[in-house]
């Protein structure tokens, strides 16, 4: 009886144990999961900027190959 009650004690730990670390990882997980989300909300910030870094360079030049072709004018005294 004794050796009964020793080994239901022994599968009961065993159950505990397996399913802290089932537990364990379900939390580790998730907490990849947030980490990728996270990173890929990051990317997508960085992607916007990029794009808008691109669109200034693209009117900055626009407005330099302006200037290039009409020259301002040399004021007149009045």
């Amino acid at each position: 009886m004794m050796i009964l009650v020793k080994e239901a004690v022994k599968t009961l730990a065993i159950i505990v144990v397996e399913a802290h670390i089932k537990e364990d990882a379900q939390l580790a997980h998730l907490n990849v999961k947030e980490s990728a989300k996270e990173l890929v909300e990051e990317l997508v910030v960085i992607r916007a900027n990029a794009t808008n870094v691109q669109i200034f360079a693209k009117v900055a030049a626009m407005e330099v190959a302006m200037v290039r072709v009409n020259p301002p004018q040399k004021a007149e005294i009045l």
